[in-house]
């Protein structure tokens, strides 16, 4: 397998699509935390994302 196969391929670690949703979700959340911790200005923040898995809540971060 190459590595933009493994890279392009489902995620082992989920059990189904909702448990990757959640998971995200989680993530997403802790992230808009604590960027408004360290950068309470709003507007002023930047979040760099390394493209390691789906982007599902990027949208929602970015906000």
């Amino acid at each position: 397998m190459s590595w933009r196969e493994f890279w392009n391929a489902d995620n082992p670690i989920y059990v189904s699509e909702r448990h990757q949703r959640l998971h995200c979700r989680r993530v997403a959340d802790d992230t808009i935390a604590l960027v408004g911790d360290l950068c309470p200005a709003p507007g002023r923040a930047r979040v760099l994302d390394f493209g390691c898995g789906k982007a599902l809540e990027a949208a929602r971060v970015a906000e």
